[in-house]
């Protein structure tokens, strides 16, 4: 019996010194965010070897060999593959070559990322016995932050892309051929490609991307801001924004070669996501990675923005010349929708709508977006003589036959002040604001021929015929108090107008305006401004809205306190203001101001533009 209780000490001591052979196992307690924390890491993250890859090469004892030559065993798997055509192992090689990638520099990170890149696209090829699998999914990331890579790489090695070269890999060898591109223009004309993976984006309520293959991009045609450069000028008052930045994809089509089986052939692909969201890979589509919100975020930094207000006061700091955009290059098979934005405003009011419109599938491939820009102090009735001139060019420039059906189906969205200019496009005021403003006709005033022009090209004018349908957001179609408020007065005051405009007034004064009882000469300047044109007993206005709108119109409204509320105000136009009869549809919703920017607002202009679609 002492023998026993000897031996059971013996085994407890020993037990409890950890003198025995057994080691600890067990759980403790976590929760999901801890275990996605745990089992999610990669070298995509940062954090090393996956869960997946670390216990395939603890299970095959190549742990050890991987830490001290990794090189080596890259090459011992690349055989073992090649034997077995395991999965597992091809996918542990294409984990472990984009994670030497990350720890080298120059062609020698290039050199593991293409062999990333070729294990990842082979890896995507095979039969999928699991659909369920998770391992897919993250070959899709390895290929594509791969290609991330690749074209950083390619950068800084000053390969050009146009050019036929070639790299050791682990595989044996891979020949680049020169870059192919569906992009709007020529890849020369393009300095840099920036990886949308490098930046995070704000600002936006959604986000306007999809999954697939392929690296959305950034490209860039000057890699400094300039304006000069940025704003190629295609005609009178017609702008594109073809320097600035714009979406594409990257996608490397890699194949073996028939001639070696060591060797592998890849094409970088440079694709338009405003054109299509697939690839053709083996004759079957796969849906390919896009991103419009990044590169729209990205523009959104560069210089070609300004402040409205700064601008309503001094047309000098308007950063970018007055007249029409384009967001991207025209295309003869797309609407156009153009925006007009607001009092104190600029093109970037329309960032939210823009963005969110492009994340659908049929407006992105059906229409293309303008933006008017011009200074916001000057006159409604100029400025709206300044948006036809400027939509008449798109038509001289565009459709000079007079004969797409695309251009002859334009919408165009009016916000605030902009409605007021977009109106003009779709009412025929034959020479009642004439009449209205003057006690004389043009003709019978004491003016030069070219004076006479200047006021009738501004008072006469004729509905657009390209202009299809219409759309007002929070316009004050009958003016607004605010106008007549002393901080908006005192605010007026400050508003330097364009000295041709100025000129062209004062040249005209005492000839012809001041004579015939339009306005005393003292306050002309003050009172021929755009907050002015706002005024609820502006004569304008007045004949404006007596003319009938000749094209399908929709409203979009704002109420502080409750949707749908007909009577109230979003703070600085009444509905009394907004409302209109004979509209083909109205939405009041809750809001301030701005209801271009609310999520009620876009999703009425998404269903206006997809009903669009539909009725023509």
């Amino acid at each position: 019996m002492a023998f026993k209780i000897i031996s059971y000490g013996a085994i407890l001591a020993l037990t409890v010194f950890g003198f025995g052979c057994a080691s600890d196992y067990g759980v403790t307690k976590s929760n999901k965010t801890e275990w996605l924390e745990t089992y999610a890491r990669s070298p995509l993250t940062n954090d090393g070897l996956s869960f997946r890859v670390k216990n395939y090469l603890t299970r095959e004892n190549y742990l050890e060999e991987y830490q001290n030559q990794p090189t080596a065993l890259l090459k011992k798997l690349d055989s073992k593959f090649k034997q077995s055509g395991d999965n597992l192992t091809l996918f542990a090689l294409t984990e472990l070559a984009y994670d030497q990638g990350s720890k080298r520099v120059g062609l020698n990170a290039l050199s593991y990322y293409l062999s990333c890149a070729i294990y990842a696209s082979t890896y995507l090829r095979m039969p999928r016995t699991n659909p369920y699998s998770a391992y897919f999914i993250v070959a899709c990331r390895y290929y594509n932050y791969a290609s991330a890579e690749i074209i950083k790489l390619i950068k800084q090695e000053k390969i050009p892309l146009n050019s036929k070269w070639d790299l050791p890999v682990i595989q044996g060898k891979i020949v680049v051929n020169p870059a192919k591109s569906e992009l709007p223009l020529p890849l020369k004309d393009y300095v840099e490609f920036l990886s949308c993976y490098d930046f995070i984006q704000f600002g936006f309520q959604s986000y306007s991307r999809s999954s697939g293959l392929g690296v959305p991009l950034i490209a860039l045609q000057y890699k400094k801001t300039n304006l000069n450069k940025e704003i190629s000028k295609t005609g009178k008052g017609l702008f594109k924004l073809s320097g600035l930045p714009s979406a594409a994809t990257l996608f490397i089509r890699i194949k073996k070669s028939r001639d070696n089986d060591s060797t592998y052939l890849a094409t970088p692909e440079f694709h338009d996501p405003y054109l299509q969201d697939y690839l053709m890979i083996n004759n079957e589509r796969a849906a390919m990675e896009i991103d419009l919100t990044t590169p729209l975020a990205y523009m959104a930094n560069s210089g070609a923005t300004y402040s409205g207000f700064s601008a309503l006061r001094n047309f000098s700091n308007m950063k970018l010349p007055e007249g029409l955009y384009l967001l991207t290059p025209y295309s003869k098979n797309k609407i156009p929708v153009v925006f007009v934005h607001g009092l104190m405003s600029s093109p970037r009011t329309w960032m939210q709508l823009t963005n969110s419109l492009l994340g659908n599938k049929a407006i992105r491939e059906k229409y293309q977006f303008f933006f008017f820009a011009y200074p916001t102090g000057l006159p409604v009735l100029y400025s709206a003589k300044k948006l036809r001139n400027a939509l008449l060019e798109a038509q001289r420039e565009f459709d000079p036959q007079h004969n797409n059906p695309y251009f002859n189906r334009m919408v165009v969205i009016g916000h605030s002040m902009g409605g007021l200019l977009t109106k003009t496009l779709v009412i025929d005021p034959g020479r009642d604001l004439e009449k209205k403003l003057f006690n004389a006709p043009i003709e019978a005033m004491d003016l030069s021929n070219e004076q006479k022009k200047f006021l009738t090209d501004i008072l006469c004018f004729k509905p657009l015929p390209f202009v299809s349908e219409v759309v007002f957001m929070a316009t004050p179609h009958r003016g607004a108090a605010m106008v007549e408020w002393g901080i908006t007065q005192w605010a007026n005051s400050f508003i330097t107008l364009p000295s041709k405009f100025v000129d062209k007034i004062k040249e005209m004064n005492h000839k012809a305006l001041i004579r015939v009882g339009v306005i005393d000469d003292d306050d002309l300047l003050a009172k021929l401004t755009g907050v002015n044109s706002l005024d609820p007993n502006n004569k304008a206005l007045a004949v404006m809205n007596q003319k009938t709108i000749i094209v399908p119109f929709h409203l979009v409204i704002g109420d502080q306190k409750k949707a749908g509320k007909v009577g109230g105000s979003d703070g600085v136009v009444d509905y009394s203001s907004s409302h209109l009869d004979g509209t083909a549809s109205e939405l009041v919703i809750k809001s301030g101001h701005n209801v271009q920017t609310m999520p009620e607002g876009i999703k009425e202009i998404r269903q206006i533009l997809l009903n669009h679609l539909k009725s023509n």
